[in-house]
């Protein structure tokens, strides 16, 4: 979809018009004298409502973009989707295939182990009776350790799962602010209709400030 280069040239058109009136306004301002509130409140209505038709006559352009990109992104996740699953299936059967074997090899070493525990108590009980053993007990052979040799690519790699949230240390907690704010806002109306002080969030200070609209 093309921008219409007439459409921006009076929107541009537009924007200096607005722009040049508050220009003029500041450039009579003294520094160090009070204003009149009243004037510059009408240029920062005026300015304000001028960002809203920018932003409306930007999203004449965009909304049909993003709905066409949504519908595209949404043919092709499914498309995706089954390919992803039999990918994620494959892996854990990997996985799962080694751990399999890895679990055998432990299994034949912890064998291999217990045999020769078995193999030194028996030594020692012949030396304590005086009997001639030889020096060294004969090793038990152990498993080979796992190879991979199938084609699959494997690397090691570092994540992480949380125990106990309260050991964590804060500066690795993130605050989330539009949480905050909503628990905010609705506390004071609250307070409002109530007629009772705002409740509190631990942690976090409430104030009010000024704000033109």
């Amino acid at each position: 979809m093309e921008v219409d280069t007439k459409q921006i040239q009076r929107i541009e058109a537009q924007r200096d018009n607005l722009a040049l009136e508050a220009h003029k306004y500041l450039g009579k301002q003294k520094s160090g004298v009070a204003c009149d509130t009243d004037v510059a409140n009408v240029f920062i209505t005026k300015l304000k409502n001028g960002l809203k038709a920018f932003k409306a006559d930007e999203m004449s352009f965009t909304r049909p973009i993003n709905e066409q990109l949504k519908r595209i992104r949404a043919r092709y996740r499914v498309i995706s989707e089954p390919i992803e699953k039999l990918v994620d299936d494959l892996i854990s059967l990997v996985h799962e295939s080694r751990r399999i074997k890895q679990a055998a090899i432990d299994e034949e070493n912890r064998k291999a182990e217990a045999e020769e525990e078995r193999r030194r108590k028996i030594q020692a009980a012949h030396e304590a009776k005086g009997h001639k053993v030889a020096e060294d007990i004969t090793p038990v052979p152990k498993a080979a350790p796992l190879s991979v040799t199938d084609s699959t690519r494997v690397r090691m790699v570092w994540d992480f799962a949380i125990e106990n949230e309260i050991k964590i240390p804060a500066e690795y907690k993130t605050v989330d602010l539009v949480k905050v704010r909503r628990g905010m806002l609705a506390k004071a109306q609250k307070a409002k209709e109530t007629g009772a002080d705002i409740e509190r969030i631990p942690g976090v200070r409430f104030f009010q400030k000024e704000q033109i609209y």
